[in-house]
């Protein structure tokens, strides 16, 4: 396309964009692998996105981050998949504006998808996303350190079946759940959550997630441990919540028992700690009460 004139093949299965401001009024689909590299901005029209076939390189530099932005007031986002797990790397960037993807049978809730595809992220900030997760990892292995997400509709990073770490991260005003797990395993350390509407740390489905040094507060929930997930937070805060500082709990009762353990940790209110009947939590090695709670009327809204 005239339109795409911008993107360079330069060998096999590898592209590029030329340095400059581009406008982006259709999809750019491309079938192998993206580099982005210093001095490319990328705006993007309401129904314009990014799907790549294979592994993105979008390699900034710290004064002058690379961005993606939309021409109005959202575009549809970055969907990448690969067939061999190729390593992607987002590195010093910024993207705004996303929202959710549908473009024919392709339908996705992610503003940013990286499916089959290992992911390292330095100095990523997202920013007003109006998708239902702004970032999702899918069946990936991850290395997140400076991750910073503002202003979402909805949940802010979802990682399904996928494994790794995220520290030095920020979450702010979040309309949904900060970070979600579901079948997965990580650690996450040195990370701010703040002004989140539903829960800042969300794990369920047989996820194992290790979490040290977080400071949550003005969050609905502090932190759940669900549905055969084993939960683990040491030097902590949690303060300044509206309804639970941490809660184990079955939302779907065909699982194992669902574990956590805290230590160390500085929970404001301790009468806002919630173990429901047949779960397992204990506080500095102190088992905490059960009780009979209604779940299904938790997440009525």
């Amino acid at each position: 396309s005239k339109k795409l004139s911008f993107l360079i093949k330069s060998g096999n299965d590898q592209f590029y964009i030329k340095k400059g401001k581009w406008k982006v009024t259709e999809p750019i689909i491309v079938n192998g692998n993206l580099n982005i590299n210093d001095e490319v901005e990328l705006a993007f029209g309401n129904d314009a996105l990014l799907i790549v076939k294979g592994s993105i390189k979008i390699i900034g530099n710290k004064k002058n981050p690379i961005k993606l932005t939309s021409i109005n007031d959202s575009w549809k986002g970055i969907y990448v998949i690969s067939q061999n797990k190729d390593k992607s790397f987002l590195k010093n960037v910024i993207i705004e504006n996303i929202n959710f993807t549908r473009l024919g049978i392709l339908s996705l809730t992610g503003g940013i998808s990286f499916y089959n595809s290992d992911i390292e992220i330095n100095n990523l900030y997202i920013l007003n996303s109006l998708a239902e997760d702004a970032l999702n990892i899918i069946n990936s292995n991850y290395k997140i350190n400076g991750l910073k997400i503002k202003n979402t509709n909805s949940d802010g990073v979802d990682f399904d079946f996928s494994n790794g770490l995220i520290s030095n991260s920020n979450f702010d005003n979040i309309g949904g759940d900060a970070i979600d797990f579901s079948g997965s395993v990580a650690d996450i350390k040195n990370t701010i959550i703040r002004n989140v509407e539903d829960k800042a740390i969300s794990v369920g489905e047989n996820s194992k997630i290790r979490i040290d040094n977080a400071y949550i507060n003005q969050t609905s929930i502090g932190v759940v441990s669900k549905d055969g997930s084993e939960t683990f937070i040491t030097n902590s805060n949690i303060y300044d919540v509206k309804k639970y500082a941490v809660m184990t709990y079955f939302k779907k009762n065909f699982y194992t028992i669902p574990k956590m353990e805290i230590s160390d940790t500085i929970i404001e209110n301790p009468k806002l700690v919630l173990r429901q009947i047949n779960t397992l939590m204990k506080i500095d090695n102190n088992e905490i009460k059960e009780k009979n709670i209604n779940i299904k009327k938790l997440y009525e809204k």
